[in-house]
């Protein structure tokens, strides 16, 4: 359990990284933009600021919905729009500044970004190796069986998809009357997503030989100052 949960943890803590960064790269992109909205809202001082201070509050939603972008399943600004790497299908958007940031268009090199959460899963799928392979040793108890460790590698990318899920869901809601009451990512098509994707990466590397075998005497033979992982 403890592998599992820290193969996961690599997984979604990377993807709310990516998510991060992929939210700061469409706000610089998109500044005009964000700026001709707050100048439409015709707002002073003050009214700019307590906006600013709203839409603060806002990004850790929006760190959500852009995590289920990257995932590929997307997310929703009212009833019938899609964003998503596939596609973008928008309709009247709320005059909110940040939503000036939102990718209008879409291109078949933005799939490409499904690989990032399988990246996550092979880096933590990499972690969690390592370490099973070093109490598997400790333990002397010959060589590694494959059911573990296919074990292992489900459940990180079904603690991964479940996690992703409920942030799915608390970042899902309304944001008014009508076609706006549905706003936000589908958590059952984003923890699906995330967990399928997490599974390819964490199997690739959990179930891959290590270059060299790994043995009780391999690891008995570091020491406190030597601790370098072995070749």
């Amino acid at each position: 359990p403890a592998l599992v949960l820290r193969g996961s943890a690599v997984v979604v803590v990377g993807l709310v990284g990516a998510a991060g960064v992929l939210f700061a790269v469409l706000v610089a992109a998109s500044g005009d933009d964000i700026i001709a909205l707050y100048e439409a809202a015709q707002a002073d001082a003050i009214g700019a600021s307590v906006i600013t201070l709203a839409q603060l509050a806002f990004v850790p939603t929006l760190l959500v919905w852009m995590g289920s972008w990257i995932a590929g399943p997307g997310f929703a600004i009212g009833t019938g729009t899609a964003i998503s790497p596939s596609g973008t299908s928008l309709g009247v958007v709320p005059g909110i500044p940040i939503f000036g940031m939102l990718p209008e268009g879409s291109s078949t090199w933005m799939l490409l970004f499904a690989l990032v959460p399988i990246a996550l899963g092979a880096f933590g799928g990499w972690i969690v190796r390592r370490s099973y392979a070093k109490d598997w040793a400790i333990e002397g108890a010959g060589a590694e069986p494959v059911g573990p460790r296919v074990v292992i590698a489900v459940g990180v990318a079904a603690c991964a998809g479940a996690a992703w899920a409920i942030l799915a869901e608390i970042a899902n809601g309304s944001l008014g009357p009508g076609r706006l009451v549905d706003v936000g990512a589908s958590p059952i098509a984003v923890g699906i997503t995330v967990g399928l994707e997490a599974l390819v990466g964490a199997a690739i590397l959990m179930l891959a030989p290590l270059p060299k075998p790994v043995t009780e005497d391999d690891w008995a033979s570091l020491t406190d100052d030597d601790e370098r992982p072995l070749e």
